[in-house]
C-alpha cells in the first residue's frame, strides 16, 4: 500500500498488525482483516454521472473491497440489520474558477421496502470570497441501517471533484 512507505506510518501499522521490524514485510496481505470483514466496504471513485458518484472496489493496491453488494454502481446494500460506521471523503478542486460556489455532499440511505429517503450526513463548502480554492470534505457517522438499505453518496456538482486516484473514497462497517 502507497501510504506505508513513510517510515512512521510504517512503524504504526507494524505495531497495529503485531509484526516486528525484522518480520515479513507489510504489504497488501497484511491487511486481510481489514477487508475480511462482513458487512463492510471501502470503495475508491470510479466516475460520476450528474450527481452519482460511482464507486469501484478493484484497484492496485488492495485497499478497496466490498463485502456488501453494489448496485447502480453508486449504491452499497446493507444486509444485516444494525448499527454501523459510514464515511466518505470528497476532493474539490476550484482552481479554475474566480470565486467558490456552494457545494454540497451527502451520504444518503433509501429504504425501499417503505420507499424511504434519508440524508444520513450532510455536508457544505463554499460561497465565501474566503473559501480555499481546495478543499477535502469528510463525512462520517454512526447510523442504524436495516435490511435492504441503499447508502450512497451524492454531489449537487461533480464539475469541481478532483478525480485523482485514491483521493475520494465511500466506505461502511458494522459494529
Amino acid at each position: 500500500m502507497c501510504c506505508l512507505e513513510d517510515g512512521s506510518l510504517a512503524s504504526l501499522a507494524r505495531k497495529v498488525l503485531k509484526i516486528g521490524d525484522s518480520e515479513k514485510p507489510i504489504d497488501k496481505d497484511s491487511f486481510s482483516w481489514w477487508r475480511e470483514r462482513p458487512n463492510s466496504a471501502h470503495l475508491y471513485l470510479k466516475d460520476f454521472y450528474r450527481t452519482q458518484l460511482h464507486w469501484t472496489a478493484t484497484e492496485e493496491t488492495g485497499s478497496a473491497f466490498s463485502n456488501l453488494p453494489i448496485v447502480d454502481p453508486n449504491k452499497l446494500v446493507i444486509e444485516k440489520t444494525g448499527h454501523y460506521f459510514v464515511y466518505a471523503a470528497v476532493v474539490f478542486d476550484f482552481r479554475t474558477v474566480t470565486k467558490v460556489p456552494q457545494v454540497y455532499y451527502n451520504i444518503t440511505g433509501f429504504l425501499p421496502v417503505i420507499s424511504r429517503f434519508t440524508f444520513v450526513l450532510m455536508g457544505k463548502y463554499g460561497g465565501s470570497p474566503f473559501s480555499e480554492k481546495r478543499h477535502t470534505g469528510y463525512l462520517c457517522g454512526i447510523s442504524k441501517f436495516y435490511k435492504g438499505h441503499q447508502i450512497s453518496v451524492s454531489v449537487n456538482d461533480h464539475s469541481f471533484i478532483d478525480n485523482t486516484p485514491y483521493a475520494n473514497f465511500f466506505g461502511i462497517f458494522r459494529l
